[in-house]
Parts: C-alpha cells; structure tokens; sequence
C-alpha cells in the first residue's frame, strides 16, 4: 500500500503507507483546515438612512414619507420611546420647531399617532382637488420616460385626486376605487408614441385593465427598441461595406444649344471674327 498523499493538486503532503485508515481520514481533515481553508467573505450592509420631511408638502410626499417610515421602523426595530424620538427627528430644523411650538412643548412622550397626525397638519399643504385633476389630465409621457414611470408618475398625482364614489348598495356604505381606469385614460391620451396609440386604441380588447395596458404598451416599447437597434447594427455592421452599386437619382442633361435658324428653319452660315493681316 502507497502513501496517501494530499488530494489537492500541487500538494505535497502525504501519509506514510502504515497509518491507520481512521487516522488519514482525520489527518487530511486537519491538513485541509490549516493548509486549505477558504477565506470567509463578510458582507456589510448599508446603513438605513432615516427618511426626512419638511413642512408645506404635498400629499403625495406625506404618503410616501409614510412608506420610508414604515420600513426605516422595521429595518432598525425601533419601538416604544425610541420610535417616537426618531420619528421627531425627521422632520428638518423648520417643521420641528413649528411643532414645538403648535403643541406647546415637547412631543416626545406622545403616542406614534398623535404625533404623527400633528406632523401631518403641519407637513402638507392641503390641495384644491379640482385642480389636482386638471393637472393629472394634462400630464403626457416624456421623451424617453418608460411607460411604467410614466404610469408611477400618474399614480402618484391620483392619489390626491380623490377617485372614490360611495357603493351604491346602502348596506355596504364602503368608498370604491375608480382611480385604475382614470389612469388608464389618461395613459391612452398621454402616450409620447403616436404609432403605439394608435395600436392600443384599434386593439379589440377595449377593456383592458390598467395593467394590461401598461404591458401591452412595455412590449410595444420593448419591439420598437429592439427594432432600432437591430437597424442601427445592420447600418454600421459588415453588410455596410459590401460592393452594392448606388442608386443616384438621374439628372436630365441639359437640352443641346440650338443653332441660329431663321423663321423657316433654315440653317443661318455661322459668323467667324476677321482679323486684318
């Protein structure tokens, strides 16, 4: 029986021949921990930044300011006194002062939603919502904007437009939704593409859902990109070079002069200068 040599490629270690099998088994293992041991990897994540806010807002910065708050909480397990102490530090030097000021002094032993619901008296600005729907009629697609940030760009502004109407079953007496099919509307007006509308609003299926025709405007987007593309490499690509003629459009030569011909067409001796010897 040979020596059991290392199995790692260009090892030198090995086993004499009479070494009990149970002891390589554990040798290699010891071998391997302090000859070939892989290096551990450590991975630091970021530091959760802390959402701000200011005073004078829309509501649409309060509603997001909420989601950052939501997650900021969850990510750093604030509770108790701590929540509500890192809560106050949102807000930049100017909104809490002011609500220093409104509540008479500090906040800090209120609950989450008291202060809450005084940041927010203070933080947005409330809106005329006739006009926040005008604006969001009269909002169209950028020219390069993506047809989804298009899309997140008109959630956002619906949001404080108030697209609710009262179910009509008195004995529900809920507030349903609209909002969906405004955007939707406004995504066909608002398309910066005038082939691509003109394929949504000839398409057979005329009631697609919101985010039906968010896809099917994406995949329009995604062909028309793929299409420019593909020109642009056959125009700069090998085939560019090939010995194909060129087709010049044809210029008409210009008409011969005509002679000097008297009103019956007769030919008239052409005059030669003299010079005297």
């Amino acid at each position: 029986m040979s020596a059991t040599r290392c199995p790692f490629e260009d090892c030198s270690y090995s086993i004499a021949e009479d070494t009990d099998a149970n002891v390589v088994v554990q040798l290699l293992r010891m071998h391997e921990a302090a000859s070939h041991a892989r290096p551990s990897v450590s991975f630091t994540a970021d530091k959760v930044r802390r959402p701000q806010v200011s005073a004078a807002g829309s509501s649409e910065e309060w509603t997001y300011f909420l989601s950052r708050w939501t997650d900021y909480k969850e990510a750093v397990h604030l509770t108790g006194s701590d929540c509500v102490l890192q809560l106050l530090e949102c807000c930049d030097e100017a909104l809490r002062r002011d609500l220093t000021r409104a509540s008479g002094g500090s906040l800090a032993t209120k609950p989450e939603k008291d202060v809450l619901a005084a940041m927010r008296r203070l933080a947005v600005r409330e809106e005329n919502t006739m006009v926040a729907r005008v604006a969001l009629q009269n909002m169209t697609q950028d020219t390069d904007e993506s047809i989804r940030t298009f899309a997140a760009r008109l959630r956002g502004q619906a949001a404080v437009c108030h697209f609710t109407i009262q179910c009509p079953n008195s004995a529900c007496g809920k507030d349903i939704s609209y909002q969906d099919e405004v955007i939707r509307d406004i995504i066909a007006r608002g398309i910066n593409d005038s082939d691509i509308q003109l394929e949504l609003l000839g398409n057979h299926n005329q009631h697609m859902s919101l985010e039906e025709t968010i896809s099917f405007i994406e995949a329009k987007e995604t062909d028309g990109a793929d299409t420019f593309i593909t020109d642009a490499v056959s125009v700069s690509g090998p085939s560019a070079h090939t010995s194909h003629p060129i087709a010049f459009p044809r210029v008409p030569a210009k008409p011969a002069a005509r002679s000097t011909a008297d009103a019956g067409g007769v030919r008239q001796p052409a005059l030669t200068a003299t010079t005297d010897a």
